[in-house]
């Protein structure tokens, strides 16, 4: 009677080992589904398009700029430059961790529903880009993260730069 019992217990563990691939590769598709953000493979890393409700009041850019500003992404309390001037041109903002040598990349853009829409988004991208490589050359040590913040998402991480660029 106590056979019956183990050769059961070990049917069970057989089976969930069976299964424990199935289930950890769900798990890993449904984290995959909600950090992927568009093509452009954009990973959310605010919750729910940190400051998108504000965002889309903005009227301009330097509305979207003292949104921004007034209230700082999570993890990075302290703005540490503004319109900052770099070899390729003038970055937008750019946010410091406290205590940690770590730094967020903005490029802000209001978007306006017409035609050129896509060229601009794909343009604050190209800039966040360039002006997050321009802050790591700057900080050579340091971690550095950029992201766009627009009306229409809110603040959308783009990444982290490698180490070296």
């Amino acid at each position: 009677h106590s056979g019956a019992v183990s050769g059961k217990s070990s049917l069970s563990k057989n089976l969930f080992n069976l299964m424990l691939p199935s289930i950890a590769r769900h798990f890993a598709q449904n984290v995959a589904l909600k950090n992927h953000v568009n093509s452009k493979h954009s990973v959310r890393v605010f919750s729910n398009h940190y400051g998108s409700r504000k965002a889309k009041e903005a009227n301009n850019e330097d509305d979207l700029h003292r949104i921004l500003m007034d209230s700082p992404p999570p993890s990075y309390s302290k703005l540490v430059a503004h319109e900052w001037r770099s070899d390729t041109g003038v970055g937008d903002m750019v946010f410091k961790a406290h205590g940690k040598d770590q730094y967020l990349v903005v490029e802000a853009k209001l978007l306006k529903k017409n035609w050129s829409q896509k060229l601009r988004e794909e343009k604050v991208r190209e800039q966040a880009n360039r002006y997050g490589r321009d802050w790591k050359r700057m900080h050579p040590s340091a971690s550095v993260k950029y992201a766009t913040f627009t009306n229409r998402d809110g603040l959308v991480s783009l990444g982290e730069l490698p180490e070296k660029i």
